[in-house]
């Protein structure tokens, strides 16, 4: 956990750096924004009753969140919940995986075990993550559209998803060279920040993410 903290740091430092830092562009802010969405979007769900799951074959399922249709599959062992990109909300990507839990439980790495819905809401966020962060080119950025919640990538973070599906390390300077062209500035003052303290809680990057975005 400790180590997605400080990922999740480096990728927003970076992002919302660079709208402090290069005269406010209007992409520079969409993409800071779209970052800070990440952990700032409102709850669509006040229980898992507003899902509406429905399935005919135990297979195939419909649910519908923030009034649209999402669909999601259960293969074996494995959920598939496609579109799974565009829901940020934490509160309620873990509520989903609640309802999805109930209906099939995904085994656990060690094949004994079951996941849990806390766990499996965790490596979906991962898969947002990689979403927002890799660059347009990338082979495995459109696959992360879609998360697979199977028994093998239990408990892995960000970091670890990433560098198994790019065979690159994820670094501060891997994160500057994804988001283009950043100043020198930038880069000096991304590294000034406090990026490899252990002990930040997601309250802290929060609060830092919502500094850095006021206009200065």
């Amino acid at each position: 956990m400790k180590s997605f903290k400080k990922t999740l740091l480096i990728c927003m430092l970076c992002l919302a750096s660079a709208l402090v830092f290069t005269g406010c562009s209007d992409k520079t802010k969409s993409r800071a924004e779209k970052l800070a969405g990440r952990f700032f979007t409102p709850s669509s769900l006040s229980n898992i009753d507003d899902l509406n799951l429905d399935t005919d074959d135990g297979t195939n399922y419909i649910f519908t969140y923030a009034d649209e249709e999402y669909k999601a599959e259960f293969l074996t062992d494995t959920w598939k919940i496609y579109n799974s990109c565009r829901i940020k909300n934490s509160k309620d990507i873990l509520m989903i995986c609640k309802a999805l839990s109930a209906e099939h439980p995904v085994p656990g790495r060690d094949r004994e075990s079951y996941r849990t819905p806390e766990d499996m809401a965790f490596e979906w966020e991962q898969h947002n993550i990689a979403y927002d962060e890799l660059p347009e080119d990338n082979y495995w950025k459109e696959s992360s559209r879609n998360v697979d919640l199977d028994p093998d990538d239990q408990g892995k973070t960000f970091k670890e998803i990433y560098e198994d599906r790019t065979g690159k390390k994820l670094d501060l300077d891997t994160v500057i060279e994804h988001k283009g062209k950043i100043t020198e500035k930038v880069k000096k003052k991304l590294r000034e920040e406090n990026i490899d303290s252990d002990d930040l809680s997601l309250e802290k990057i929060k609060e830092k993410i919502k500094e850095l975005l006021k206009d200065k």
